[in-house]
């Protein structure tokens, strides 16, 4: 017997906004860098969906949230990398 019946319910996440005739959604963060098989990618945090997932750059650059994970952690990898002189990708 679940203790708390309402803690798996989930709300329904915010559908996504059409721009262009395209569907996009709403990045609430990003949560980690990596080089997977020669490629960047960002654990990218979508608003309204579970879990975070593996982006290329092409989803997240630009973005408030992506200057503030740089911030928060200058050591990770980046598109700024060349232009700072840190660890080429």
């Amino acid at each position: 017997m679940v203790a708390d019946p309402l803690a798996e319910q989930h709300g329904e996440p915010p559908p996504p906004v059409e721009v262009d005739g395209e569907e996009k959604y709403q990045v609430s963060g990003v949560e980690d860098s990596r080089v997977y098989r020669n490629q960047l990618q960002h654990l990218t945090l979508w608003a309204g969906h579970d879990p975070p997932t593996w982006e290329p750059p092409k989803f997240v650059d630009g973005l408030q949230a992506l200057k503030q994970f740089h911030q928060c952690y200058p050591g990770k990898h980046g598109p700024l990398e060349k232009v700072l002189g840190g660890p080429q990708i």
